[in-house]
């Protein structure tokens, strides 16, 4: 979500709109938006229905969390762009911004290439603030 945080001009000037989803409850939720100053909604799901219906369960964590996961809904709301990740390997967000700027022009593009993913490290200074 930070990585969407700092690239969020980025992806709406392609006239797109970023949302996350979270198992967690709408107070919760806002504690995020407001603790992290997200520009975009998070939106709740407290029951699962939704990442179960886009088999985005992670029952390894929480008690079943959604798994990282980009999807990218054209006009027609087709899913023209999916990637589903792991806690700490990633789709990398220029990878993202480069299909928005190449379906801005081409609406009908949709991505079947595999996705390459880039490993996640906690800097520091985010360790630091677990401990």
């Amino acid at each position: 979500m930070a990585e969407v945080k700092k690239h969020y001009d980025d992806i709406i000037k392609y006239k797109t709109r970023a949302y996350a989803i979270s198992v967690d409850s709408p107070k919760q939720s806002r504690a995020v938006v407001s603790e992290m100053m997200l520009p975009f909604d998070l939106l709740c799901d407290v029951d699962k229905k939704v990442i179960q219906l886009y088999d985005l369960v992670n029952p390894f964590e929480h008690g079943g969390i959604a798994r990282p996961a980009i999807f990218i809904i054209n006009p027609g709301g087709k899913i023209c762009y999916r990637s589903i990740d792991g806690t700490a390997r990633r789709v990398d967000l220029t990878h993202i911004l480069n299909f928005l700027k190449i379906h801005y022009d081409n609406p009908d593009l949709s991505n079947k290439e595999p996705v390459d993913k880039k490993w996640i490290i906690p800097s520091w200074e985010a360790t630091r603030q677990i401990i």
